[in-house]
């Protein structure tokens, strides 16, 4: 039976959920507080130890262990200086810390508990959104300071989302985003179901991000399909469509360049990543150089996943990792995968190392179909 334990149960009982509760808060701590990433080193020995304990039993770690060995080739050979380790991905390749946390999310120390104690700290951070966009603040430090000058409170209409407790507007739209994928993925049936579905949609309106808020019409849309008894391939395929149509009726009532400026300038962006990739194109530009560099010195990453992950590791990498991604695809999980990948081709979330996107990515995909009970102490 797939386990039993509602959103009111895991708060009831926090001690009970003490090991999933350190996993979340090393993960949250060092994307909330802009921590260095060396936080992360517990969770990472800890999937070192995992993937000794389980004696290579998983093929398809087994098979990402090997891929992983191949893109190392090129970092450590040609790329690797040791004169630049600042943080963790400066000493070994992101393609190994990738690794690493598919490892952990294939295993079970990552369950159940794990996700929903996820969700609810997105909830806290969706609830301080709506506090900070009623209070007229765009963040949690211009609230602070507005309450240490309450005489001249400066309120503003917040048009352009607020940040929360991210770094970012559109990493508030992301995480809000996620709560919509994990419940309809997982918690259908949990009594907050549609509680926490109107606060996922009000997360993504806050943050105010433009593809975040496309990215939702399209969820409505998908969801749409399928009340209607329409078949996974057919709502996909409809999905896809209204993409296709919508961006063909931008380009003809608008130019390249408008619609690069409605997108953040991600077209220049992308157009610019050709020649970064080109240079490099089968081993990639690896962890020494994850970003393209223009005349002035500023730094862009792709802002999509697939042509970031080419352009560190290399199109061979990329081919495989996806061949093993095909392979795990189930009616099950195809949904919340098909619109993560979506979510991937206007942010760079997928495949950047031990970040929660990825751990919540590979969990759906190794994990998504299981119906087995998932247990800490396995």
């Amino acid at each position: 039976m797939l386990i039993k334990l509602s959103f009111e149960d895991l708060i009831k009982n926090p001690a009970g959920n003490f090991w999933s509760l350190v996993v979340v808060l090393n993960f949250m701590l060092a994307t909330y507080f802009s921590l260095p990433n060396w936080i992360l080193l517990p969770l990472i020995c800890l999937s070192f130890w995992v993937f000794i304990k389980k004696k290579f039993s998983d093929k398809r770690i087994i098979f990402l262990a090997s891929i992983t060995l191949f893109s190392c080739f090129s970092f450590y050979i040609c790329k690797y200086n040791s004169n630049e380790i600042n943080a963790i991905d400066d000493l070994i390749p992101l393609s190994v810390l990738t690794f690493l946390l598919f490892n952990l999310a294939a295993s079970t120390v990552i369950n159940l508990k794990v996700i929903k104690l996820f969700v609810l700290f997105f909830i806290v951070e969706i609830l301080t959104a709506m506090i900070l966009f009623i209070s007229g603040n765009k963040s949690i430090y211009h609230l602070i300071s507005n309450l240490n000058n309450i005489s001249n409170y400066d309120w503003s209409f917040q048009s352009s989302g607020v940040i929360a407790l991210s770094d970012s507007t559109a990493a508030l739209g992301v995480n809000a985003f996620l709560v919509l994928i994990l419940i309809f993925q997982f918690f259908r049936t949990d009594k907050l179901f549609k509680l926490f579905t109107i606060l996922g949609f009000l997360g993504v309106l806050l943050s105010g991000s433009k593809f975040m808020i496309f990215l939702l019409i399209l969820f409505l849309g998908y969801n749409f399909f399928l009340i209607k008894k329409m078949s996974l391939f057919q709502s996909i395929t409809l999905t896809l469509f209204s993409i296709t149509l919508f961006l063909f009726i931008l380009l003809g009532i608008t130019s390249v360049h408008d619609l690069n400026q409605l997108m953040s300038e991600r077209i220049r962006i992308a157009y610019k990543f050709y020649d970064f990739i080109k240079s490099n194109m089968l081993l990639g530009n690896n962890s020494v150089q994850y970003r393209y560099i223009n005349a002035s010195g500023k730094q862009f990453h792709a802002h999509n996943s697939f042509i970031q992950t080419i352009a560190n590791h290399g199109l061979i990498y990329f081919l495989l990792i996806m061949g093993l991604i095909i392979t795990q695809i189930r009616s099950s999980n195809v949904s919340s995968l098909f619109f993560l990948f979506l979510l991937s081709l206007c942010n760079h979330v997928l495949f950047w190392g031990f970040y929660h996107v990825d751990l919540i990515f590979a969990f759906i995909l190794f994990q998504g179909s299981n119906k087995t009970e998932f247990r800490l102490n396995n």
